[in-house]
This record gives C-alpha cells, structure tokens and sequence, in this order.
C-alpha cells in the first residue's frame, strides 16, 4: 500500500488538525466511510467530515485506507483532493 495515493478528502482534520481525513474500508470491504489518520475520528459521509459535531469514534470497523483510483467508479471520487 502507497501511503502518499490514499485518497485525501480534506489536508486538515476538524478534529485534531494533525491528521488528513482519508476514505476508509470497513472489515467487510464493502462499507466505506471517511477517517483521521491521526485521532481516528469517523465520519460516514466525505461531505460530512467538516462537521467536526458530526464525527463518532469506534462506530466503524477500519480495515484500510483506499487508494485514489480504486475509487474511480464511486460516487465519492468527486470529492477527493489527490485524483
């Protein structure tokens, strides 16, 4: 896994402002939701992840980060930062 290609919905979490909020895969591989990779707070929506009253922890169940182009065909990939 390419750490610099995972897909970037925002440089700056609302949360911590350290991590980039990345789209993330639940255990499942089907369920995906959006996550900061330094404080791990979640969101369920890319166009929600702003929200910082929006954002839950340990509601998902993280499996791993997505790459860019794996999300080519998904209605999400308008809202990445790093096509």
């Amino acid at each position: 896994m390419n750490y610099m290609h995972h897909a970037v919905i925002s440089e700056a979490c609302p949360i911590c402002s350290q991590g980039r909020v990345l789209i993330a895969a639940e255990k499942d591989g089907q369920t995906l939701f959006v996550m900061c990779e330094d404080c791990e707070s979640e969101w369920g929506s890319p166009y929600d992840s702003a929200d910082a009253a929006l954002a839950t922890r340990d509601h998902h169940s993280f499996a791993r980060y997505m790459e860019a182009d794996e999300l080519t065909d998904h209605p999400w990939y308008s809202a990445i930062l790093n096509k």
